[in-house]
């Protein structure tokens, strides 16, 4: 195709401008500055886009039939409640799903009275047999009964298109736009994302807090079309819906389609949208065709052919077909007869009409004329008006002649596949292809090269450039923008980027997302730049050709520099704001939330330097801001500084208790946390909090329940650290009243708080407090997600763990069912979450001595996660070793060993011979080795254990002190007391120092030095080590507790051995008791702790010589999974747990142990409102 070659950088340089170069010498000169209008635009980006989806919705429905089937289909999710949900409408372009989706909103939209003609539609499209499917229908109506309680409203219905004409595809930027109208349609208090990297993840929050006003229909359309920037389904699609929210999504095949698939298991309704059928082609064609040559023509009767076609069931086909009729009439002096005989011999797919489209264009106007007019068109962002494209044809050499008479009969002819023009908000008509396949058409016909696009966006790039009277527009701009980056010129758009005036121009709330993917995409044309001039040969110092001496590519810190620069000598703009200060910070704004803190700093650094000593309000916000960047960069010392440099300014300027106050000394916490000062960082939460309720009172905007409560959790946070358990409580407490003052008691964020009381209270060992907040929060999920969620399965969950932790492991066994029933109703049985649940309940089974019950759960885990993850996943290597441990408890030794083996071989090869997971799979082998005796195999597998982690983790890190725990019993058991006792003593130092002596592990160390001094006849110290078991046992777990049944026993036995008969009495009596209750009468512990009491009446009495007979069993509490609220971010290893003798039944003694139980990473908790 023949275009001239234009290109923005070309434009010569006017006055001071070209003095500032770029940061590379042979750099061309900046181009002319851009102008950028003064005024707002009458239609702000977001506002244009809703009217332009109405504008499609009207395009799309004009002449459609309704398809009863498919539109019931989707009435019937809409009216639904529960699972599935979201559903996913699948169909290759073209195939009507915009169509559908168009009609489905407005009949959603039309109240009851479009309801009542579309029940009246339906059945008459049953009577002519059109095909409505009346199945399910009493399941869609019992869903619209629930629905009722759901919202009694008519539904909200939240649309978004992929591919409006001069829209971003940004998924992130439509997500941030349906987030603002969510916030503005419900006057929701929280704020939108204050960096781009939350976009993704803030969809969920907005749309919980909406559904509880009624409810919500979120509608999008073209998918396929979206430019996702590593944001998945799982960021923002909620995994539990709210009941009053559905979902539907339209899309041709694609990565997010997939994604979508496989993260949504059983809760996606897959809707494959079905070619349209004879009827329903007819019917579509006479609709299109009524009044055309009078309405006489019987147009299905003569069309057989054509409505036979191999692409005839596309909507889009036979869209194409009807317009060609109609220009092909017109073009035969209306002989409406000859067009329709003459569609009979059109191609029959849609790709070869769209050929024969061009082919008569080209015959009738030349292939120059239709190439440049077309591609011009499908290169602009915002299409283009005629005058225009007019003008841009006239730029062409060989069109520089064209009569303005051609043009128009040329425009007649592709306004059919244009937006209405007649409907866009412009003073003049823009035209801008209708659908993605015509564009595409164009492109692969006349501009199938690369090359070719890039010089036509150039062009009109160019074009906008130079176009300033009567005024810059704002369209204008985004062309600039938009064609030099889509035309490949770097050195344009980095001018651009970098003229102070444009960035904040682009720097908003509706087109800020846009300006971080222009920076985005320079700076790979900066590196494509690079690797093009490095890779070309130069002249040597011999005349040969020799590679150049490399240079690195521009990076994001140079293209900020060059923007600093020009900023200096840029003039303030006419209304004075825009000053170069003012400039540099509104970069460093975006810079900082668009996630590149270094460059904020840099900027923020130069901007507080100019300012020095400066104590204004202007100097507080940069300095505030550039703590805050070197925050998240980590420069901990200069962060602080500045800090409080801020700090003393706004206290001088303005007072103490001040918004701006709070948030400053909220970083400063921050910075102490991370860099481990928890006392100091403990102050400054707690005055952080009391400055929020001193603003709150004083009547600061700012100061509201929100910011209060996000302090007040803080506060816990680092309560919790610092192990002020009744601080951190008190702060959560008040945050939940504040919570529930302001959004009621019935409400996610509640739910969500409650779920981290419930974590913090477990932890501290209040069980009842625990189980309040995690049944509060259940009963709520089951309301606003439904019985069916991954919320409920999360809470089913918890709850196991906590009354597992509690003793109760029948309650914990029931619980664990429970949610493996929800879990594989919602994501199927052969989901990776699944497997985890299945881990879980095998572990609970496991600890209740249920082996034969356990084994199936385990090889079922293992089965789903080598299928779905591979069989050399790590997951594999934790679903082998679990399996190993139950082997082992079953004493089915040989098969147990292979399965360490190969989960140790695993984790080797996956993470390296060093890694902490090799060492506590080396130790649970050596576990195995010392129960078959095989003492050296053994003690080498526990030394390589301890070398690993004291090189991996510190000499004084709480797992080394389990493998020397472990290592010790080897040792102990081999009568080798002397070597045992050190290690035992070393273990006992670690986890006093790292824990403090009253953390719930502490038991099962002194229980075990206990153990050994009884061993080496210590008595009196075995009591005393054996009492400290007890007291921190029923301190941390509770006097009812299983465990502290178990080191009752111990103490008893050791009592007996003192022959004080009366203690060791006691203690088993109490034992007995604790057993009864939570094991039940007929365990095996509970009888022994009986026969117990009966051998030490008999010794009272002189009548017994012999100890019980009965070798008792080693209590293994079970480890697996953590899903406590806090445990979401855990390590995929389980924390330190213990092997604890029950009653020793001498000789010999068993040894307690402290051997890993591999976990599986925790399930993450379903995706819910965050802060």
């Amino acid at each position: 195709m023949a275009v001239r070659d234009a290109a923005v950088a070309a434009r010569p340089p006017d006055g001071g401008s070209a003095t500032v170069g770029g940061t590379f010498p042979d750099d061309p000169p900046r181009p002319t500055p851009l102008m950028v209008p003064e005024t707002a635009p009458e239609w702000s980006p977001a506002e244009l886009e809703r009217y332009l989806h109405v504008v499609a919705m009207e395009r799309h429905t004009a002449h459609a039939i309704r398809r009863h089937d498919l539109l019931d289909r989707l009435h019937q999710h809409c009216d639904g409640v529960g699972n599935p949900n979201p559903l996913l409408l699948l169909g290759p372009p073209g195939s009507g799903k915009s169509t559908a989706l168009a009609m489905l909103m407005s009949e959603i939209e039309g109240g009851p009275a479009a309801r009542r003609r579309r029940d009246s539609s339906s059945l008459a499209g049953a009577a002519d047999g059109a095909g409505a499917d009346t199945s399910g229908t009493s399941s869609a109506a019992a869903a619209s009964n629930s629905a009722v309680s759901v919202a009694g409203a008519e539904p909200f219905v939240l649309a978004h298109t992929f591919g409006l004409l001069g829209h971003s595809d940004d998924l992130r930027r439509a997500l941030l736009r349906m987030c603002a109208e969510l916030k503005s349609r419900f006057n929701i208090y929280v704020d939108l994302p204050s960096r781009l990297e939350d976009v993704g993840t803030a969809f969920p929050r907005f749309l919980a807090h909406a559904a509880l006003f009624g409810k919500i229909v979120v509608v999008l359309d073209g998918l396929d079309k979206a430019e996702c920037h590593d944001v998945t389904p799982e960021d923002w699609l909620p995994a539990a819906l709210p009941l009053a929210a559905r979902v539907v999504v339209a899309s041709a095949g694609c990565r997010a389609v997939n994604a979508l698939k496989e993260k949504s298991g059983l809760l996606l309704d897959v809707l494959p949208i079905a070619p349209l059928d004879r009827s329903e082609r007819a019917r579509v064609v006479d609709a299109a065709l009524e009044g055309v040559g009078g309405g006489r023509v019987p147009a299905s009767a003569t069309l057989g052919d054509l409505l036979a076609a191999e692409d005839a069931g596309s909507p889009l086909f036979l869209a194409l077909a009807v317009e060609e009729i109609k220009c092909r009439a017109r073009a035969a002096d209306g002989d409406t007869y000859a067009a329709v005989e003459e569609a009979n011999g059109f191609p029959g797919t849609t790709v070869d009409l769209l050929a024969s489209v061009f082919d008569r264009l080209e015959r009738r106007f030349g292939t120059t004329l239709v190439a440049e007019a077309t591609t011009l068109i499908a290169c602009s962002r915002s299409g283009l008006t005629d005058s225009e494209t007019f003008a841009l044809l006239r730029g062409a050499p060989t069109l520089a002649n064209l009569p303005v008479s051609e043009w128009e009969a040329l425009q007649a002819e592709l306004e059919p596949h244009c937006w209405p023009v007649e409907r866009l908000p412009t003073a003049s008509n823009l035209m801008g292809f209708f659908h993605h396949t015509f564009t595409t058409a164009v492109f692969r016909r006349f501009a199938d090269a690369a090359a070719e696009r890039r010089l036509q966006h150039l062009r009109v790039a160019a074009f906008f450039a130079d176009l300033t009277e009567p005024a810059p527009s704002h369209r204008g701009v985004n062309e600039v923008v938009w064609g030099c980056r889509s035309g490949h010129d770097w050195h344009a758009l980095r001018a651009l980027l970098t003229d102070p005036h444009v960035h904040a121009h682009l720097w908003n709330q509706d087109t800020q997302v846009d300006l971080a993917t222009h920076w985005d995409a320079l700076l790979k044309g900066e590196q494509k730049v690079a690797n093009a001039r490095n890779a070309k040969l130069v002249p040597g110092p011999n005349g040969a050709l020799i590679p150049p001496k490399p240079r690195p590519p521009r990076r994001r810190a140079d293209v900020v520099a060059e923007f600093v620069r020009v900023a200096d000598v840029a003039p303030v703009s006419s209304d004075g704001i825009l000053t170069p200060d003012v400039t540099k910070e509104l970069m460093a704004d975006f810079l900082a939330w668009s996630g590149h803190p270094g460059e904020a700093a840099a900027v923020l650094r130069a901007l507080a330097a100019e300012k020095g000593d400066e104590a204004d309000v202007a100097a507080v916000s940069v300095n505030y801001k550039l703590g805050r960047a070197l925050g998240r960069q980590g420069v901990h010392l200069e962060c602080e500084e500045t800090l409080r440099r801020a700090l003393a300014a706004e206290q001088m300027l303005v007072g103490a208790e001040t918004p701006m106050v709070a948030e400053i000394v909220t970083e400063l916490c921050k910075v102490k946390m991370e860099t481990g000062e928890a006392e100091q960082a403990g102050q400054l939460a707690a005055h952080a909090v009391s400055v929020w309720e001193a603003a709150e009172a004083a009547g600061y905007e700012e100061a509201d329940v929100s910011t209060l409560v996000e302090a007040l959790t803080r506060l816990a946070e680092v309560c919790e650290v610092l192990d002020r358990k009744v601080a951190a409580e008190a702060a959560y407490e008040r945050a939940l009243e504040r919570l529930e003052y302001m959004l009621g008691p019935d409400h996610p964020e509640v739910a969500e708080h409650l779920g981290k009381m419930g974590g913090a209270y477990a932890a501290h060992g209040e069980w009842e407090k625990a189980e309040f907040c995690y049944c509060r929060a259940l009963a709520f999920a089951h309301r606003f997600s439904g019985p069916s969620s991954l919320h409920i399965s999360h809470f089913y969950n918890v709850l196991a763990e906590l009354h597992r932790a509690r003793g109760d492991a029948s309650q914990a066994q029931a619980l664990y069912q429970r949610a493996l029933q929800v879990i594989e109703a919602v994501l199927g049985t052969n989901h990776s979450e699944t497997a985890t649940y299945l881990n879980n309940l095998g572990e609970t089974l496991r600890a209740r001595g249920r082996f034969e019950d356990a084994e199936p759960m385990y090889v079922r885990a293992l089965a789903i996660d080598e299928s779905t993850q591979g069989v050399s996943h790590p997951i594999v290597a934790i679903r082998l070793n679990n399996l190993a441990e139950l082997f082992r408890d079953m004493g089915r030794l040989e098969d147990a060993e292979p399965m360490y083996q190969r989960a140790l071989a695993i984790d080797m090869a996956a993470l390296g011979p060093n890694h902490p997971n090799v060492a506590t799979y080396l130790n649970n082998l050596a576990g195995l080795y010392k129960a078959r005796e095989m003492w050296d195999k053994a003690a080498e597998h526990y030394t390589r254990a301890i070398a690993i982690d004291e090189r991996a983790l510190g000499p004084d890190h709480p797992d080394v002190a389990i493998y020397l725990n472990n290592l010790a019993g080897l040792y102990k058991a081999q009568r080798k007391l002397r070597e045992a006792e050190p290690l035992y003593l070393r273990a006992l130092r670690i986890n006093e120092e790292s824990l403090g002596g009253d953390h719930a592990d502490m038991a099962i160390y002194f229980n075990n030095v206990a153990l050994l001094y009884k061993a080496q006849g210590k008595l009196g110290e075995a009591r005393s080590y054996y009492q400290r078991a007890i007291d921190i046992g029923e301190k941390t777990l509770g006097a009812e507790h299983a465990q502290v049944a178990t080191r009752l026993s111990n103490l008893g036995a050791l009592l007996v051995d003192m022959e004080d008969f009366a203690g060791a009495e006691a203690a088993f009596a109490r034992a007995l008791a604790i057993r009864k209750d939570a094991l039940g009468e007929d365990h095996e512990d509970t009888q022994n702790a009986a026969e117990w009491i009966q051998h030490i009446a008999e010794r009272r009495a002189g009548a017994a010589d012999s100890l019980p007979h009965r070798k008792v069993a080693l209590d293994v509490p079970a480890v697996d999974d953590w899903v406590a609220g806090e445990a979401a971010n855990a390590a995929p290893l389980s924390p330190p747990a213990g092997l604890e003798a029950r009653p020793p039944t001498p000789p010999p003694e068993p040894e307690p142990q402290l051997e890993d139980t591999l976990a599986s990473p925790p399930p993450p908790p379903p995706a819910s409102p965050r802060n």
